[in-house]
C-alpha cells in the first residue's frame, strides 16, 4: 500500500499560473539550438520587469541570443554569464545568480516567479561504447558538465530564492535516451537519467517547487549531427532516416511546445514529459516503446 505522502507527491499538478509574472530566469546552454529557442520563447511570455541570466561558454553566441531576446521582448533585462560548467566553481555560480537578481535595484523577493532551466549538455564520444571509456579526466569533466553542475546550480538557485511561499520552478531538458538504451549514447543517457531523478527528488523534498524533465523531440542541432557519426551503424541509419522522413523539428517549435505545456500544467510534478504525444513520432521503430 502506497503511503499517502507519496501518492500526494505523484498526483500533484502544476496548477499555478506560469506566465505573465515578473520572473527571474536562469537558462544554461543558451548560446545556440534548444537553449536559444527556450530563451527567446520564455522572454516572450514572462511579465514586465523580468530578468534573465543566460549561461554558456561562448560569449559571442550568448550575446547574439541576448540580442534576439531583447528584440522580441524589449521590456526584459538580459544578463549573460560566460561560464564553463565542466569546471564548476561554487563561488562563480552563486555570485552570478545573486548579482543578476539584484540588477535595477531588485532583490530576490521582488520576483513573483523564479525559474531555472538546465539545457547545457554534451553527448559524449559517439565513437565509443560505454565499456570503452578509460580516460578519468574526460569522465570527470563530462559528469561535471552534465550532472554535478546541475546539482550545484539547483542548490544555489534555491539558496537565493529560498522563500517557499513564492513560485519556483526548475526544468531540465532530457532525452528519450534516458528511458531506453541507445548504443554509443551510454554517457548521455546515464547523465539524463540522473537528472530525471533529480527533478523527481526535488519535487518530493522541496515545498512549493515545481519541476519537470522535458524531452524536446528530435531537434536539428549540432548534437543531432554528432549522432549521425555514431560508431554503431544502426544508430547512424536511425538518425539519418529521421531526417529523410521529416521527423526533425526546429528548436523554436520545441520551445513553443514547452511554453504551452508549462502554461497548461497538466502533468505530475517532477515527471518526464515528451514533446511528442506518441513516442513513435520520433520514428516508427519506437512504436510500442514504454517510457
Amino acid at each position: 500500500v502506497e503511503d499517502n505522502f507519496f501518492i500526494a507527491i505523484r498526483n500533484s499538478k502544476m496548477s499555478s499560473r506560469f506566465w505573465g509574472q515578473k520572473s527571474f530566469v536562469v537558462i544554461t546552454g543558451a548560446s545556440l539550438g534548444i537553449g536559444r529557442g527556450i530563451s527567446i520563447e520564455f522572454a516572450k511570455n514572462v511579465g514586465p520587469g523580468s530578468v534573465f541570466l543566460i549561461i554558456a561558454r561562448n560569449e559571442a553566441n550568448l550575446n547574439e541570443t541576448k540580442s534576439l531576446m531583447e528584440k522580441v521582448a524589449p521590456e526584459v533585462k538580459v544578463r549573460t554569464g560566460s561560464l564553463d560548467l565542466s569546471k564548476p566553481n561554487e563561488g562563480d555560480f552563486l555570485k552570478a545568480i545573486e548579482n543578476t537578481a539584484t540588477v535595477n535595484g531588485n532583490d530576490p523577493s521582488a520576483f513573483q516567479h523564479a525559474i531555472l532551466v538546465h539545457n547545457a549538455a554534451s553527448i559524449g564520444d559517439v565513437k565509443l561504447l560505454l565499456s570503452q571509456y578509460e580516460n578519468l579526466e574526460y569522465l570527470q569533466k563530462y559528469y561535471n558538465l552534465n550532472v554535478i553542475s546541475t546539482i550545484l546550480l539547483n542548490s544555489f538557485f534555491l539558496k537565493v530564492f529560498n522563500d517557499s511561499s513564492k513560485q519556483r520552478s526548475i526544468i531540465q531538458v532530457t532525452s528519450l535516451a534516458s528511458k531506453m538504451p541507445v548504443k554509443s549514447l551510454g554517457m548521455y543517457g546515464s547523465a539524463k537519467a540522473a537528472r530525471n531523478m533529480m527533478m523527481s527528488m526535488l519535487a518530493m523534498e522541496e515545498q512549493n517547487l515545481r519541476t519537470l524533465s522535458w524531452a524536446p523531440g528530435v531537434v536539428a542541432t549540432d548534437m543531432y549531427s554528432e549522432c549521425e557519426r555514431s560508431i554503431d551503424p544502426d544508430v547512424v541509419n536511425l538518425f539519418l532516416s529521421m531526417k529523410e522522413r521529416g521527423n526533425l523539428i526546429t528548436a523554436e517549435m520545441s520551445a513553443s511546445k514547452l511554453v504551452k505545456v508549462l502554461e497548461d500544467g497538466n502533468f505530475e510534478n517532477g515527471s518526464y514529459v515528451d514533446c511528442y504525444e506518441l513516442i513513435e513520432q520520433y520514428h516508427p521503430v519506437f512504436k510500442g516503446v514504454k517510457v
